[in-house]
């Protein structure tokens, strides 16, 4: 298999794209591995030039569905809705009650991680007694499953395949001749583990921005002087008389004490790998504490969802961010510019509010207009005065809105806030 590590935007794509155009005109077939979104993209890289035959762009899991029908072991799949199902059923089945809610979405999580490195219940070494917990929902997963397959089982069940396969030196071969993974910017072990096996009856290419730990680049890409270059690690050894250390920015050979991320996102997704590792360790969660700009909380808590890193958001709210505040917000803002979805905070205008949405339209002549054919003209005006009345003092325009007009309002936007906290 070869490794070709370097940085993001160093060009392994064209690199690839250039070898897998090269490969296809000597009529070899080329399974190209990548994420489904970036299907479109390779495709037309590809094709710059002119069509081509022989190219295929797969999904990991198209690759595993790929071998195993050749083998004819395919079993029916669980996707990922399924799964939680099953581990929803084996939490109710363990305690003989509902489980509570994210519950089951936290042990899907986290039976996905386990099975990610190739390891069943059995594999749960714990002696607490989340540990045990695990290991029981885990197994009465398992046997709720039954025959099916979920993702991880595809992932297993191939790499044993193709282990066995490459031990036979008679087996038949994969239908590609050149498999290319890239676009990813981490690989798991059992990936790893699978490619290496298939390289022994094809030829493989793996391209990431890191080498995997305990590995080394085949190849890296040094553009160092404007000039791509494409170096065999030995090569680069030889020519710059250097010990394995300084390759250590490519190979993990040494520890990192400074990194620089390509873009925000990488660095979110480091920082997060960085703390899930920090917490299978026993940090306590709530000793963790993550500052960011707060244009990116939003994304960092989405990021932090799909890890299954357990953080709250505690951003400082402001009276806008509640339901109450919103509505008193869209009342402020009705004169202006009415819409829909404002003319509903008003029970007495939702007859005009609906037909509003039913047409689309917004704004002051067209509501005007709107409310003329419902016969609403008169409770439009009636509102639009009050409103209106927010431009001389909106504190006292606030008051007469919650204790006299909107007086349910109120009630509930002051249950746990005095007048005059509310004002301040």
């Amino acid at each position: 298999m070869q490794l070709l590590v370097s940085p993001p935007a160093s060009g392994k794509t064209t690199l690839l794209i250039k070898m897998a155009q090269e490969a296809t005109k000597q009529g070899k077939r080329v399974w190209w591995v990548g994420l489904p979104s970036q299907r479109s993209y390779v495709y037309r890289r590809a094709t710059e030039q002119g069509a081509l035959l022989g190219l295929e762009f797969l999904s990991s899991q198209q690759v595993y569905y790929r071998l195993l029908a050749n083998a004819l072991k395919l079993k029916p799949l669980v996707v990922g809705t399924g799964r939680l199902a099953f581990v929803g059923e084996a939490l109710k089945e363990l305690r003989q009650e509902l489980p509570a809610p994210g519950e089951a979405r936290l042990f899907a999580q986290a039976i996905a991680e386990i099975k990610r490195f190739g390891l069943d219940y059995k594999g749960i070494k714990g002696i607490d007694e989340e540990s045990k917990r695990l290991r029981d929902v885990f197994r009465l997963y398992e046997a709720v499953k039954g025959d099916k397959w979920d993702y991880d089982d595809f992932r297993l069940e191939t790499l044993r395949f193709v282990e066995a396969m490459s031990k036979k030196l008679d087996s038949k071969k994969p239908e590609a001749d050149v498999v290319v993974v890239d676009g990813f910017r981490e690989i798991g072990p059992l990936e790893l583990r699978i490619y290496k096996a298939l390289s022994k009856h094809t030829d493989v290419w793996l391209s990431l921005p890191y080498a995997p730990p305990n590995e080394q680049a085949t190849y890296w890409i040094d553009n160092t002087e404007g000039q791509q270059k494409l170096w065999d690690t030995r090569q680069w050894f030889t020519e710059h008389k250097t010990e394995a250390v300084a390759f250590a920015t490519f190979t993990r050979a040494s520890q990192i004490s400074y990194y620089r991320s390509p873009n925000p996102v990488s660095e979110s997704r480091w920082i997060l790998r960085s703390l899930k590792k920090d917490l299978a360790q026993g940090l306590d969660a709530l000793d963790i504490a993550v500052i960011l700009p707060e244009r990116e909380v939003k994304a960092f808590m989405s990021l932090a969802d799909e890890y299954g890193v357990p953080l709250m958001d505690e951003t400082p709210k402001a009276l806008a961010d509640t339901i109450h505040g919103r509505l008193l917000l869209d009342l402020l803002e009705l004169p202006d510019y009415p819409t829909a979805s404002k003319l509903l905070a008003i029970p007495e205008l939702s007859s005009l509010a609906n037909e509003a949405l039913n047409k689309g339209i917004g704004g002051l002549e067209a509501i005007n207009v709107l409310a003329a054919e419902l016969n609403l003209g008169a409770v439009w005006q009636k509102w639009f005065n009050v409103l209106q009345g927010a431009e001389d003092d909106p504190v006292a325009w606030a008051e007469q809105i919650l204790e006299t007009t909107l007086p349910e309002l109120k009630k509930d936007l002051l249950k746990d806030l005095s007048w005059d906290a509310f004002k301040k």
